[in-house]
């Protein structure tokens, strides 16, 4: 059932994202074709006005992209659960923990597909911009090359990195997802009060790991610093599903 829950959330949420996610990359890919085409584009000023309109866009879809990211994440939490089609939700023979582990695993998986894709878009300009440089400019292209050397033997530091950005990004969700069942227990301007629940939550925890991440950054290496900061992002995370699961377990109203 959890699969199945798992696989409605997604199809909902890739119908929004998707077309977007391919408008990116078709425009990225025109826009790298410009780039390694510049001496053409120099001679024909016309389609300079082109290439900014299509910067334009491209920054725009990125905007739209990360903010219908974090709407739909809220979105599908919101209407998903506490809202009118929350009635049928509870109605299902599963508990509301693997409920909550459906938004929480397809929020993670969709924000993960945006992440990639301007991933991939970066990577088709900087493609680009290399193939544009001259034979003359090989100084630029061996500069690159020993930096991408350099970033390769720093491999463990990335998979911290990522292992970092991946636990906090699931800390931010579940903390979007504890503010609003905290402020469901309201029975009046709840979306008002899971905002304040959210200020509050974000203060507390600001106020514990800061002291915290200063004094390990100023007497650990940062390899530490970010292993330490993959376990404190977990540990939130299980007391964010904690809070939210009590809540819809034992409070939940939907009138």
């Amino acid at each position: 059932m959890f699969f199945k829950l798992l696989k409605y959330d997604m199809k909902s949420m890739s119908k929004t994202m998707i077309p977007l996610w391919i408008t990116l990359v078709i425009i990225a890919v025109i826009m790298g074709i410009q780039i390694r085409m510049e001496d053409f584009i120099y001679r024909f000023r016309f389609l300079d006005m082109g290439g900014d309109i299509l910067f334009l866009i491209f920054f725009a879809l990125l905007i739209a992209i990360v903010v219908l990211n974090i709407l739909i994440v809220i979105q599908r939490f919101w209407n998903g659960l506490l809202k009118d089609e929350g009635y049928l939700m509870f109605t299902l023979p599963v508990s509301s923990r693997k409920l909550i582990l459906s938004k929480a695993v397809s929020a993670m998986l969709i924000s993960l597909g945006s992440f990639l894709m301007v991933i991939i878009c970066m990577f088709i300009f900087g493609w680009s911009i290399l193939s544009a440089i001259e034979a003359s400019d090989a100084g630029v292209i061996s500069e690159f090359t020993s930096d991408l050397l350099e970033i390769s033997v720093q491999g463990s530091d990335i998979a911290l990195s990522i292992l970092f950005s991946m636990a906090a990004l699931l800390s931010s969700i579940y903390h979007v997802y504890a503010a609003m069942a905290i402020g469901h227990l309201s029975n009046r301007n709840r979306f008002l009060y899971s905002f304040a629940a959210y200020i509050v939550i974000a203060v507390i925890v600001n106020l514990i790991e800061a002291p915290l991440s200063d004094y390990i950054l100023s007497n650990l290496a940062e390899q530490v610093w970010l292993i330490i900061s993959i376990g404190v992002s977990l540990v939130e995370v299980l007391i964010y599903h904690m809070i939210t699961e009590l809540i819809l377990t034992y409070k939940l109203n939907l009138e």
